[in-house]
């Protein structure tokens, strides 16, 4: 280093590192905000609907300052017969964002629209689906015998019995056929395809669903009693040496309490409730993985890939933690469900996106008697994602315009380090009317330039961040000074050593390589290294 110094000059060597910390610290206080897309954007014949009116959404978007949207492509509406694709709407729609500079977030919805919170509008699985099947044989199906036809249950992932097809190969061909009608849109319009893994998109049981009647915040309900759920079950027991193969009888019902019920009471934790979970969340872990392989064969490295998991946050300070574990998240008994989810998203190269950014603790129902915390749950996932080293994304549960849950996005957005991207649910007229279209523009402005609610003044200005990070570019700056007049001076000599009884680091400069540093009492183990949480 010090041989370039007379070509190149002290004040280059400050000026190049004043331009790449400035970078470094610009970048890292961004989050990109996108914004999902109206459900019924696409009507059931596949055509765009209102194009003037979406044209001038997209405008007031692009005039926010937000990065892109999101968008579900139906499969109820694309695939009426087998492979056979109609997207035309969507390109409609493509080409509309790609005019207005915007990105796309495209997710493959193998879900059906309809019977969730917020849906407004009813989108079915295709004819071909549901029409020739004995429900139990391909949904899931709670202890009443009710089939839930949202999404195709995963004990059915591997049969071949629609058109000679398991629902993973005709997972693989919607995408593949995406990837084909869009390739000139790849990695430059399109940017993430999210994989649609169970109800509402998300990797989950659908456990707690409306046209079943439940309400918050009851337990949820089992999803494992169609056919091949239960000879999973059964075969797992028999693997076991157990007599456990059957779902537990006193788990409630969807609308249940889990200190009125003796399974939430204490069975969970037995062995045969130890083995039952396990089984149950390991399903959920076969389903994503078989989905995310197939989908990664497919789309390889032109797009990002992302899959969303539940912020079932009521429950959360139960020790049963039952409406999680319902959904599948085994987040009881010392196991950290999201961090099994983190890693095998990590496995895939998936980014880990989840909800429920924008809620406090204290805005919480009553009914949840104390024992809803989104809060705590969204920095469990935080977490998780961090250990593992995957990529997180957010969004909001509910639609929400004020700046109190803003405030409380920005602040779950960086608490952890800069999150991936943040998402917003949904676009709709109360977004665009004047009294919260400004607000949200400052929400954004905040986002990208991270200008942030600090921790300990949720209700500052949010200043704090990027006084930070000035203080520590200036910091690194002044390192450069020094570094190059030390260099340029001969200051730095070939060996120096301090072996003073308070010292424990000796600099130790080799021929032709930067400074490196060991320690004189103890050798110093990278943790990242070492596989030990940081």
């Amino acid at each position: 280093l010090r041989s370039h110094i007379p070509m190149f000059g002290v004040r280059t060597l400050v000026a190049l590192c004043v331009l790449s910390t400035c970078t470094v610290f610009v970048t890292s206080l961004t989050v990109p905000v996108n914004v999902m897309m109206p459900l019924e954007l696409i009507n059931r014949n596949g055509d765009l609907n209102d194009p003037q009116g979406v044209d001038w959404k997209l405008g007031r978007l692009r005039e926010a300052g937000v990065a892109g949207v999101m968008v579900d492509t139906w499969w109820g509406i694309v695939e009426h017969s087998p492979q056979q694709y109609d997207f035309h709407g969507y390109r409609d729609f493509i080409n509309k964002a790609k005019s207005k500079g915007l990105t796309v977030q495209a997710v493959m919805s193998f879900h059906r629209c309809g019977g969730n919170v917020g849906d407004t509008c009813d989108i079915p699985l295709p004819d071909w689906i549901t029409g020739k099947h004995d429900w139990k044989d391909i949904f899931y199906t709670d202890k009443h015998g009710q089939s839930n036809p949202e999404y195709i249950s995963l004990g059915a992932d591997t049969l071949r019995i629609f058109e000679g097809r398991t629902p993973i190969e005709i997972y693989r061909d919607f995408i593949q056929a995406y990837m084909d009608e869009f390739a000139d849109e790849l990695g430059t319009t399109i940017t993430e395809l999210q994989i649609g893994a169970g109800p509402a998109g998300e990797l989950r049981y659908p456990s707690y669903p409306g046209i079943f009647g439940f309400h918050f915040p009851g337990t949820g309900a089992l999803q494992c009693y169609d056919n091949n759920m239960r000879k999973s079950l059964q075969a797992a027991a028999e693997k076991a040496g157990e007599d456990w193969g059957n779902p537990p009888s006193d788990a409630g019902d969807y609308n249940s309490r889990p200190e009125n019920e003796p399974f939430w009471r204490e069975g969970y934790a037995s062995d045969y409730g130890r083995f039952f979970l396990d089984w149950y969340f390991g399903e959920l872990l076969h389903h994503g993985d078989r989905l995310l392989a197939a989908a990664k064969d497919v789309i390889g490295n032109k797009v990002d890939i992302s899959i969303k998991v539940a912020g079932i946050h009521w429950l959360y300070n139960d020790y049963s933690h039952a409406a999680e574990v319902t959904a599948g998240y085994y987040n009881t008994n010392g196991r950290n469900g999201y961090y099994e989810l983190a890693q095998l998203f990590h496995k895939y190269g998936a980014y880990f996106c989840f909800t429920c950014l924008e809620m406090r603790n204290s805005e919480q129902d009553q009914g949840c008697e104390g024992r809803c915390r989104p809060e705590q749950l969204v920095w469990q996932t935080l977490e998780a994602a961090k250990h593992v080293g995957v990529g997180y994304a957010g969004e909001n549960a509910l639609p929400r315009y004020d700046k109190t849950a803003y405030d409380q996005i920005i602040y779950q957005s960086f608490r952890e380090g800069p999150i991936h991207g943040f998402t917003y649910l949904r676009l709709d007229d109360n977004l665009l009317s004047d009294w919260s279209f400004n607000t949200f523009k400052d929400f954004v402005w905040r986002m990208k330039t991270g200008a942030r609610v600090s921790e300990d003044d949720e209700g500052g200005d949010g200043s704090n961040a990027l006084i930070i990070g000035l203080c520590v570019a200036s910091a690194f700056i002044l390192v450069g000074v020094v570094v190059g007049v030390a260099l340029k001076k001969g200051i730095i000599q070939s060996v120096i050593q301090r072996r003073r009884d308070q010292s424990t680091w000796v600099a130790v400069p080799s021929e032709g390589k930067d400074l490196e540093v060991v320690e004189e009492r103890a050798q110093y183990v990278s943790l990242a290294e070492s596989g030990r949480p940081l």
